[in-house]
């Protein structure tokens, strides 16, 4: 494992410690939500959809200014690089290392859950996808009851009016 020349005050091992707390936060928010998604749309109640998605960005630029923060303060200036939680855990006195190695390894669980949730929800949103195609798809529409010019009922492949271009 490469060894950072970060040194980090007590202040700032306090401003890491609250910044990897508001991490978890969001994430756990990430995890919820991601589960919310799933559930609404495996159930065919995608009305909420939209909602999950704005809150799921929220939490995604939440993320990113998390990061930002990380990064200014672990920027190491004579390597170049930012040093990994893994290497501070290593370095820091007690109780910092300990926290910093709870943190690491609750990130990596969370991640995991994060990822397999994901996975699921691609699954079940193509599976929701694949039958709106259907739904709305000339090519997959069920076949209706027409009348021909003499007035006789037909069995016709046409898709409904409101999803050809005539509507």
């Amino acid at each position: 494992m490469m060894t950072s020349t970060v040194r980090l005050t007590e202040a700032e091992h306090r401003t890491l410690g609250a910044m990897l707390w508001q991490y978890r936060t969001v994430l756990e928010r990430v995890e919820f939500l991601l589960e919310a998604q799933l559930m609404f749309a495996s159930s065919g109640r995608d009305k909420r959809l939209a909602s999950i998605a704005d809150l799921l960005e929220d939490a995604v630029a939440t993320v990113s200014e998390l990061d930002l923060r990380r990064e200014l303060l672990l920027h190491d200036d004579v390597s170049g690089s930012t040093a990994t939680l893994a290497e501070l855990a290593d370095e820091a006195q007690q109780p910092w290392s300990s926290m910093f190695a709870e943190h690491q390894r609750w990130f990596e669980l969370c991640v995991t859950r994060i990822q397999q949730l994901l996975t699921q929800s691609r699954q079940t949103m193509g599976t929701t996808l694949d039958l709106i195609d259907q739904l709305v798809s000339s090519d997959h529409s069920p076949t209706l009851n027409g009348y021909d010019r003499s007035g006789r009922s037909v069995r016709t492949n046409a898709p409904a009016v409101l999803f050809d271009s005539r509507a």
